[in-house]
């Protein structure tokens, strides 16, 4: 097992700067999930670590060697891509140990290696069949046995399971779960679905526009964001937020103004700050399932149901305001409410987040944190 530590690490195409000053330090057998939306950098710096780009400016350390100027296959680095890339012409035993006959290993010693992965990966009935002749969950076993098989130091994927269907996506995210606590590995991840980002990770690292907003383990991410933009891209259904400004202070509450008369009163949590002040401009943030039906004299609004969604398990419904901003409301079990009625709704007082003008998250006062 081996940590990875990279140090301001900058990378540009052309006058274009793809990422800026990332510092990032992942523990021996961590498995770390990189998350953000399309175009923040994530895939760029997977193929930083993997030797397929080269490095503008800064450090990427492999234990303590630094590796900036050796070949990708002399790092010691495994990648799995979103394409299977595997040879057609190849049965799955050939494709699995082609790096190992490339490096001209012992034809025993490549029949026992192969012969171990396929049994890890729960293969062993597909080794002389071709890639055509496989599933798309069959196709990726394979693809992440030809990266185990070469016994790597850091173990790359890039979104793995984006070119799978729904069920089998899970399916595959449980045996990579299982893959990792086997083999105690070091994995870096990247995906743009937050849903395996939450259930995978040991740590997420959330990226947006080439730096790095946040990391941490799944539920300091979940509970504690540091700005809207994450509390926003980890969770799902996505967190409601509400924008106006502040028109009364008080000790026990705050009044908000939302736009064409819409208001909402929230307790004063965040007493004493500067960006709670009279007349400042705030943003409510509330997960759907911390937002209730009915009204509980403080933190209620009314509007009018506009959309149902029907899951099974829950119901999510999504209300408009009489100012035109949105909120959902998740609601365990069945409920058929009728899109156009009115609607009331109250939002749980201890599950707010108010973010600031900057849209970073304004901290709790220290008796509320």
């Amino acid at each position: 097992m081996t940590t990875l530590t990279i140090s301001n690490l900058c990378k540009s195409f052309g006058d274009v700067d793809v990422l800026h000053d990332i510092n990032l330090a992942v523990q021996s057998g961590e498995f770390v999930v990189l998350v953000g939306p399309s175009g923040c950098g994530k895939s760029t710096l997977l193929r930083l670590i993997a030797g397929l780009e080269d490095i503008i400016d800064g450090t990427i350390q492999i234990g303590e060697r630094v590796i900036n100027d050796v070949e990708a296959d002399k790092r010691g680095i495994a990648m799995v891509f979103q394409s299977y890339a595997l040879y057609p012409h190849m049965s799955v035993e050939q494709n699995i140990g082609f790096c190992l006959r490339v490096a001209r290993q012992p034809s025993a010693l490549i029949r026992e290696k192969v012969q171990d992965v396929a049994q890890t990966l729960q293969i062993e009935q597909l080794l002389k069949r071709k890639p055509g002749e496989l599933s798309g969950g069959q196709r990726q076993r394979v693809a992440i046995g030809r990266a185990i098989v070469r016994d790597p130091d850091v173990f790359l994927f890039d979104e793995p399971l984006s070119n799978l269907d729904a069920e089998l996506r899970v399916q595959m995210r449980l045996e990579l779960m299982k893959l990792h606590n086997r083999l105690k590995a070091t994995m870096i991840y990247v995906t743009h679905d937050q849903v395996e980002a939450l259930t995978m990770a040991d740590k997420i690292v959330v990226m947006r526009d080439g730096v790095i907003e946040q990391e941490g383990t799944p539920i300091e991410l979940f509970n504690n964001p540091c700005n809207k933009f994450v509390a926003g891209f980890i969770g799902t259904p996505k967190m409601n937020f509400l924008h106006g400004h502040i028109t009364t202070v008080t000790e026990q509450s705050l009044h908000l103004e939302l736009g064409e008369g819409v208001e909402l009163e929230i307790p004063n949590r965040w007493r004493g700050h500067d960006a709670v002040g009279r007349g400042r401009k705030v943003c409510v943030g509330i997960r759907p399932n911390e937002v209730v039906e009915g009204e509980s004299g403080v933190s209620t609004l009314r509007g009018t149901i506009s959309v149902v969604e029907q899951l099974g398990r829950e119901t999510l419904s999504h209300m408009v305001l009489p100012n035109k901003q949105y909120i959902s409301v998740l609601e365990n079990g069945q409920h058929f409410h009728e899109p156009g009625t009115p609607w009331t709704v109250s939002l749980k007082p201890e599950a707010i987040y108010l973010f600031d003008e900057h849209e970073q998250t304004i901290a709790l006062t220290k008796e509320f944190a």
